[in-house]
């Protein structure tokens, strides 16, 4: 989700400023940009908000990683060919290891989601669904 920190959204990326479908200002302390209660954080887990496509472009992300010493990430969320595919692509770019779930991100069509999986998988990440994620993370 790409949130602001400021009321008019001023902090953005130029291309969320544009109008059309990137336009959504969600400023923080706004409803509809809150964590839903099934994805609740944990105690003393870290909550990143950014304000670009990229997680690792639009935030301090990259740093905390390396701080805590991860190397290895699993990306999931919305949409596969925008901020999923900008935030593998970063993370593959800042030497992450990187798998994404397919079962667990999506695109606004099935030919948009095959299509970016295709192009992500083993260039910039290993795409994997999330039975075979734990079989491999274990």
């Amino acid at each position: 989700m790409i949130t602001c920190l400021t009321k008019n959204g001023r902090d953005r990326s130029l291309v969320q400023k544009e109008t059309g479908f990137n336009n959504l200002l969600l400023p923080i302390g706004d409803k509809q940009g809150e964590i839903i209660d099934e994805l609740t954080p944990q105690e003393d887990e870290i909550v990143i908000m950014k304000t670009t496509n990229s997680a690792i472009t639009g935030t301090n992300l990259r740093l905390i990683l390396h701080n805590m010493d991860i190397d290895t990430l699993v990306v999931t969320g919305l949409y596969t060919d925008q901020c999923v595919s900008c935030s593998v692509r970063s993370l593959a770019d800042e030497s992450f290891r990187v798998f994404l779930s397919e079962d667990a991100c999506m695109a606004a069509t099935q030919d948009i989601q095959d299509h970016e999986l295709e192009i992500l998988n083993n260039i910039y990440c290993h795409v994997i669904d999330s039975e075979e994620l734990f079989t491999v993370m274990v």
